[in-house]
């Protein structure tokens, strides 16, 4: 089952690559993203590599992406942009309050959305250089989430000149 899930999106992914890049141009000019890597075959971990990688890993690259909001914020409020500096404030806060349960995550505790961002940042970095998270903050909506809800028209996107 693994085998053809993991063919399965690779396939995905591939086809998006191959015959979405206008959509994928579109998308990028209102939400820049670095383009999708991955790798093939697609790395496996047991639950409890995952969960000792992110306890080990997720507070220096949950706390690199929280700098990098931090800096956005304050770049957002030089530029008189309040409502998107409140905005940056409330999910930075988040995120910090988030990276406060990182290390302490339990071997068989569940890990919920934002451990399982914050664990393909930390994957994408550790282990194979590639990830589907590629946002700068594990509470961020990535290009693949962008593109589904673009397609299903939950996203507005302008077309491309």
């Amino acid at each position: 089952v693994l085998s053809v899930l993991e063919e399965l999106f690779l396939s995905i992914f591939d086809g998006l690559n191959a015959s979405c890049q206008t959509e994928l141009a579109a998308i990028a000019k209102q939400y820049p993203f670095a383009p999708l890597r991955y790798s093939r075959p697609a790395l496996r971990l047991r639950y409890s590599e995952a969960v000792q990688l992110l306890r080990q890993h997720g507070p220096e690259i949950g706390a690199a992406q929280v700098a990098a909001l931090e800096a956005e914020t304050a770049a957002a409020a030089a530029a008189g942009d309040t409502e998107r500096a409140r905005e940056l404030e409330f999910v930075t806060a988040d995120a910090r309050a988030h990276l406060a349960t990182v290390a302490g995550h339990k071997d068989d505790e569940d890990l919920s959305t934002k451990d399982e961002k914050l664990l393909g940042a930390v994957v994408g970095m550790v282990k194979v250089g590639a990830s589907i998270y590629k946002g700068r903050c594990s509470c961020r909506i990535g290009w693949g989430e962008k593109l589904l809800g673009a397609v299903m028209g939950l996203v507005k996107v302008d077309a491309p000149e």
